[in-house]
């Protein structure tokens, strides 16, 4: 039973080929947190007259 399916013989109950392991994606390699732009206020602009 266990070695014809080693050899590849199918037995009565052929167990079905395991899946193959999914390739691991990359970690993206962390980024250093940006420093906050500080954001220049609008100026009022002067209503003419």
């Amino acid at each position: 039973m266990i070695f014809s399916r080693l050899i590849g013989i199918p037995g009565p109950n052929p167990t079905p080929a395991p899946a193959p392991p999914p390739t691991p994606t990359p970690t993206p390699t962390p980024q250093p947190m940006p420093q906050p732009v500080p954001t220049p206020q609008p100026q009022p602009v002067p209503k003419p007259i």
